[in-house]
């Protein structure tokens, strides 16, 4: 798709691997709790309306695409958006948390399947207050930053942060809560003082709506048998 290869990540540093703007993802959790296997994994999801948590094969609002500034697809590449997008909105470029190095390019988040009947889809924006919106002139705007995995991925598959442009607010989930926020590092960094770990997540899973190669499957089944 020729929107897909002008969005991409332009000369990824070692490692990384390149965001195609327009091409489909789920962005799962990645838990920094210990592991408990009675809960499904669970998905950024908009279907009520607001960004919220639900299992990651939810029917709808659960699937989305990158929509770079400068791309032809977004509303902000219009050279009237372009310039005001541009202006430092009274907060520098810092660097996201664990050292992860920012993307300078700017994003709005669009889900495609909001609507659980095909026929019926509708662009829609994830907004400043974490509510769907379908005009991407109100969208929020959002940097990434790749964060280095300590798991083997899938093909395709990064672990991002990603930050509200002009702030220093992390998109952050609570996978007890199901819910989702926009938090300060500090605060995305608060302890269960009963448990110790770590209540919010500030990093996601970001994994391409594709099949992974057949020989990927083939190596697992085996690993498996």
């Amino acid at each position: 798709m020729a929107m897909a290869s002008l969005n991409s990540s332009p000369n990824p540093s070692p490692g990384a691997v390149a965001v195609e703007g327009g091409k489909a993802y789920y962005f799962g959790t990645c838990s920094r709790s210990p592991f408990d296997p009675g809960r499904f994994p669970q998905s950024l999801n908009v279907a009520n309306g607001r960004a919220r948590l639900d299992n990651f094969d939810a029917a709808s609002g659960n699937l989305w695409s990158f929509r770079f500034v400068g791309g032809h697809a977004s509303v902000f590449s219009e050279p009237r958006m372009l310039a005001a997008t541009s202006k430092t909105r009274g907060v520098e470029d810092s660097t996201p948390s664990r050292s992860a190095k920012l993307d300078q390019r700017k994003f709005t988040l669009s889900c495609l399947n909001l609507q659980a009947n095909v026929d019926e889809q509708q662009a829609m924006y994830l907004g400043p207050d974490l509510s769907v919106v379908p005009d991407e002139g109100r969208a929020q705007l959002w940097q990434f930053a790749q964060v280095a995995s300590t798991r083997n991925l899938l093909p395709g598959e990064m672990h991002l942060q990603i930050r509200a442009h002009g702030t220093e607010k992390l998109l952050c989930s609570d996978d007890r809560r199901l819910n989702v926020y926009l938090l300060k590092p500090a605060d995305a960094a608060m302890l269960d003082p009963v448990t110790g770990n770590f209540i919010f997540n500030d990093t996601w899973e970001v994994t391409p709506d594709e099949d992974p190669p057949a020989e990927l499957l083939e190596n697992l089944l085996q690993s498996l048998s």
